[in-house]
């Protein structure tokens, strides 16, 4: 994955400044994270298909950081295999693809869940569900 390796850390301390949040805890538990689950700590710029790659190495659901350095914020997204009967249509996300361009697609569309492909055709389809967004 890109980025400045600063900009990495700087996302970890984010992480850890949520998670000292009680309210961040309780989004993290209703989304089906539990305690001591890795948490996917990505770059805004990071592109899909490599933050893929880290997701699928754990058990769904997926608790995803997006940190963004610019704004010293973070936004998350679950994220479970997906079941082609949710999709409203084929829907597929190029692999070069950004996952902030992912959050933001999310944002502008109606409703918080969205089940897509990534362009690979060997990837198995993802649900991903917008959570919250924090500064």
């Amino acid at each position: 994955m890109s980025g400045d390796r600063n900009d990495r850390l700087r996302a970890g301390r984010a992480i850890a400044r949520a998670y000292a949040d009680p309210d961040v805890r309780r989004l993290y538990a209703r989304n089906g994270y539990k305690s001591g689950e890795q948490i996917v700590v990505v770059l805004e710029e990071d592109r899909l298909e490599d933050v893929m790659d880290q997701v699928m190495k754990h058990r769904p659901p997926v608790l995803v950081a997006l940190y963004h350095p610019g704004r010293d914020s973070l936004r998350y997204l679950a994220l479970t295999p997906g079941d082609p009967s949710n999709a409203e249509r084929d829907d597929h996300v190029g692999g070069t693809s950004t996952i902030g361009m992912l959050a933001d697609y999310l944002e502008r569309r109606d409703g918080s869940h969205f089940t897509f492909r990534v362009g690979d055709p060997e990837f198995e389809r993802m649900n991903v569900g917008r959570m919250a967004v924090f500064a």
